[in-house]
C-alpha cells in the first residue's frame, strides 16, 4: 500500500471516529443545555479547545503564523463552522425538535456536493448523489419517521446551518495546502468562541445546576467532540476531499440514535435498525472527489 493510499485509510479511519463522537456529541449537549444556553455552550466549549490545542502547539514548537491575505479567510471559516452553525442549529433544535432537525441536517452532504462543484470544479458524481439520497431515507427511519410541523422558521435556520458548514469546507479544503490542520484548528476555534461574546447576555447561564455529570458531559464536547475530532475532520478534508467529508456526516443521526438508547433508555424499534443499515449502506457506496479537467 502506497503512502498515500495509507493517508486515506487513515483519514476514513479518523472520519469514523469523528462521526461516531459528534454523534454522542448531541446527548451530551442535550444534558448540558439544562444549565447553560445554547450560546454560553458552544462560547465555553469552543474557548477551551482553543487553549487545549494552544498548548499543544506551543509543546510541539509550531508555529502560529498566518499570512496577512489570510487572516480574513480563516476567521471567515471559523465563523461559518462554529458561530454561524451553532447558532442556527441549536435555534432549529429549540424550534422544531431534534429530531425533525436531524432529518433536515442530513441535506448536508447535498448542499457540499453541490457547492464543491461550483466552487472547487469537482465532479458531481452521480454515485455520490445516490449515497447521499439513500443515507438520508435511512436515517428518516433511524429516528422514527417524524412527522413535519408547521414551523418555516426552524427549518430555515437549519437550511442556513446547512449552507454555513458547507461554506466551511469548500473555504478550509484551500487552506489545508498552506498549513496545519492543528493551526486552523486552532484559530477556527478561537475566533469561533470569541464571536459568542456580544451575545452572551442574552443567553441564560444556570451555575446553580451545574453537576459532576454535566461537567464531563462539557469536558467531552470541548476536548474531544471541538479540539480532537475538529483536528481529525480538517485531516479527513485534506486526504479524502469535501465530498466524502460530507457525506459521512450522514452517520452522525445514526449514532447518535444509538448513544440515545445507551445513555437515555430510549427505546429501539426494529424499523430503526433497518434504517441504521440503509444508511450506512448508502455511505459505501461514496466515491472519491475527482477534479474536472481543465
Amino acid at each position: 500500500m502506497q503512502p498515500k493510499d495509507n493517508q486515506k485509510v487513515l483519514a476514513l479511519m479518523l472520519l469514523l471516529f469523528t462521526c461516531v463522537a459528534w454523534g454522542g456529541s448531541y446527548v451530551s449537549i442535550q444534558i448540558c443545555l439544562d444549565a447553560m444556553g445554547p450560546v454560553y455552550l458552544p462560547f465555553f466549549r469552543y474557548l477551551l479547545s482553543a487553549v487545549l490545542l494552544f498548548v499543544v502547539l506551543k509543546g510541539k514548537g509550531m508555529s502560529l503564523r498566518l499570512e496577512a491575505s489570510d487572516w480574513v479567510k480563516v476567521g471567515l471559516t471559523a465563523l461559518f463552522s462554529i458561530t454561524v452553525y451553532f447558532y442556527f442549529e441549536n435555534s432549529a433544535i429549540k424550534k422544531i425538535g431534534a429530531n425533525e432537525a436531524a432529518i433536515l441536517v442530513a441535506m448536508l452532504p447535498i448542499v457540499a456536493l453541490i457547492g464543491n462543484r461550483i466552487f472547487l470544479k469537482q465532479k458531481l458524481l452521480r454515485r455520490n448523489v445516490i449515497s447521499a439520497v439513500i443515507s438520508i431515507v435511512g436515517i428518516y427511519f433511524v429516528i422514527g419517521g417524524v412527522q413535519f410541523g408547521q414551523n418555516k422558521l426552524g427549518y430555515f435556520y437549519i437550511f442556513l446551518s446547512n449552507l454555513s458548514w458547507s461554506a466551511y469546507l469548500i473555504n478550509t479544503k484551500p487552506l489545508l495546502k498552506k498549513y496545519d490542520g492543528l493551526v486552523l484548528t486552532f484559530y477556527q476555534c478561537l475566533i469561533g468562541s470569541l464571536a459568542f461574546l456580544p451575545a452572551l447576555p442574552m443567553d441564560y447561564f444556570y451555575i446553580d445546576k451545574i453537576t459532576t455529570g454535566i461537567i464531563l458531559h462539557f469536558l467531552f464536547l470541548a476536548l474531544i467532540c471541538s479540539a480532537v475530532c475538529t483536528v481529525c475532520y480538517t485531516f479527513a478534508i485534506k486526504h479524502c476531499g469535501v465530498g466524502i467529508s460530507a457525506l459521512c456526516l450522514n452517520f452522525i443521526p445514526v449514532a447518535t440514535f444509538f448513544f440515545s438508547f445507551l445513555i437515555l433508555r430510549e427505546v429501539m424499534r426494529p424499523i430503526q435498525l433497518i434504517g441504521a443499515f440503509v444508511a450506512i449502506s448508502g455511505l459505501m457506496l461514496m466515491k472519491e472527489d475527482q477534479a474536472i479537467d481543465g
